[in-house]
């Protein structure tokens, strides 16, 4: 009986642990969106559909980076999602790691330097790029291996 309650109890301890580091994840009323969080850093992905991205914009237009992922198309662009997005300061310091859930990826970065990967069905794209205290980048990623 001592046995099982030490064993119950390391249990709930390391539940307790996990769920206290635990990413912090929230849906967006009206939507299908959830605004996550990472090393401090709120972040968002979605834009599927018109609905998605008028409550994308509406509730989270002015954070500092917003990516969007195309592909090319004979025709013209069409979005792309399921992208791979490493997000890091320009020191090589993770902030955050996520497959995008639409063509949009939106964080709340606070101004300084930063770089971006980006994995797409065998294809990658780097970028760095720098947001100032006003700032607002838009990283536009062009798929060309996408189909």
């Amino acid at each position: 009986m001592i046995r099982s309650i030490a064993i119950l109890a390391a249990l709930l301890f390391s539940v307790g642990a996990i769920a206290g580091h635990h990413a912090e994840s929230v849906a967006v009323p009206g939507s299908d969106v959830r605004v996550h969080e990472a090393n401090g850093v709120r972040y968002v992905s979605g834009g599927v559909g018109d609905t998605e991205q008028a409550a994308i914009e509406r509730n989270f237009g002015d954070y500092a980076l917003k990516v969007i992922n195309v592909r090319a198309e004979p025709n013209g662009q069409a979005y792309v999602s399921d992208v791979k997005v490493w997000l890091g300061h320009a020191n090589g310091e993770k902030i955050l790691q996520t497959r995008t859930g639409g063509p949009w990826l939106l964080a709340d970065l606070a101004p300084g330097k930063y770089q971006l990967r980006a994995w797409f069905k065998g294809e990658e794209q780097r970028r760095d790029f720098s947001i100032g205290p006003a700032d607002r980048q838009r990283v536009l990623l062009l798929w060309n291996n996408a189909r």
